[in-house]
């Protein structure tokens, strides 16, 4: 008969599970939050002429804000800022070209 209690018997299992938090170079700091602020761009530049929805401004000003982050770096503010506005003058620049 074993004296070791159930609960300690699967400690051993347990220490073999990786609990680590996730790490910064995850999914959403690589992709998501970069594409996050690409769309707020697309959405600035559908709230105005031609396309002209403008409750979109607010909105894509908001999910700038969110892809920033409480306390972005100064590589963070440049990267997702040129994306922002890329997202807002490659389709605004688009129209007219084409026109």
């Amino acid at each position: 008969m074993s004296s070791a209690s159930p609960d300690t018997a699967d400690s051993g299992a347990a220490d073999q599970l990786d609990v680590s938090p996730v790490s910064d170079t995850s999914f959403r700091a690589r992709i998501a939050r970069p594409a996050l602020a690409l769309g707020a761009g697309v959405l600035v530049a559908l709230s105005l002429p031609p396309w002209g929805f403008w409750p979109l401004a607010i909105i894509g000003v908001a999910c700038f804000e969110a892809a920033l982050g409480a306390t972005p770096t100064r590589w963070e503010r440049l990267l997702f800022g040129w994306l922002f506005g890329a997202g807002w003058m490659f389709l605004g620049m688009a129209f007219y070209l084409n026109n």
